[in-house]
């Protein structure tokens, strides 16, 4: 991480923020998105076509349903392969709303961020204080505008490294899986497959970031 935190000294880690919603006819979709995408590489075809499903998953759907009589938000962390040899770290904000005037009778809709460096629990902070307000709108760009500038001023190479594991829940993970714990990271290591499941698709990304943290060089 020092490596990358000195590559990124004098510019922003910060790649990308959108907006992505559900399209009756097309799925999840970006609506927006800060810098805009126009060109055709391996990182905006990662960013067009599989961006928004890893922002707006079912699993948040299912949460919505149980909270303020339909109405419902979770959060997200999870990683973008672009290419080979790229990865970016990426966290959501989702939404589900209520409105009379969609063929569902709700609309979904999420703000993301893409990153180059694991600093996603501050991330994440960051953008439920923006999305909660903003995606209620339907004005949204030049806010997304000014939020990603606030993003690309943070100094993330004067930052910690325990920041790393801000909204990780290590110690809970550590106390109770126990000795089972020493199975799971025998499975990672010999590449086996391990399912993570909750109703809530920030307590299985938060969980399944918490484990790759001890694993050394994974964040």
């Amino acid at each position: 991480l020092k490596d990358i935190m000195h590559e990124f000294s004098d510019s922003s880690p910060i790649a990308l923020t959108a907006v992505a919603s559900f399209d009756d006819k097309e799925g999840p979709s970006l609506l927006c998105t800060v810098p805009s995408i126009s060109s055709s590489n391996e990182f905006s075809d990662a960013v067009k076509n599989i961006l928004p499903f890893k922002s707006l998953p079912e699993n948040g759907v299912a949460v919505a349903f149980s909270k303020n009589g339909g109405e419902g938000e979770d959060k997200l962390m999870f990683l973008l392969k672009v290419g080979e040899n790229e990865s970016f770290f990426g966290v959501s904000h989702f939404i589900r709303l209520q409105k009379n005037v969609e063929n569902r009778g709700f609309s979904q809709a999420a703000v993301i961020v893409l990153a180059r460096v694991p600093f996603m629990g501050l991330l994440l902070q960051r953008l439920h204080a923006f999305s909660s307000e903003v995606l209620q709108t339907n004005d949204f760009m030049e806010q997304l505008n000014r939020f990603h500038q606030s993003l690309t001023k943070i100094s993330f190479s004067e930052l910690g490294y325990s920041l790393t594991y801000q909204e990780l829940p290590v110690t809970r993970l550590l106390l109770s899986l126990g000795c089972s714990l020493m199975s799971i990271m025998r499975l990672i290591l010999l590449e086996g497959r391990i399912l993570v499941y909750s109703k809530s698709g920030f307590k299985a990304s938060s969980n399944v970031f918490a484990i790759a943290s001890l694993l050394p060089g994974c964040l």
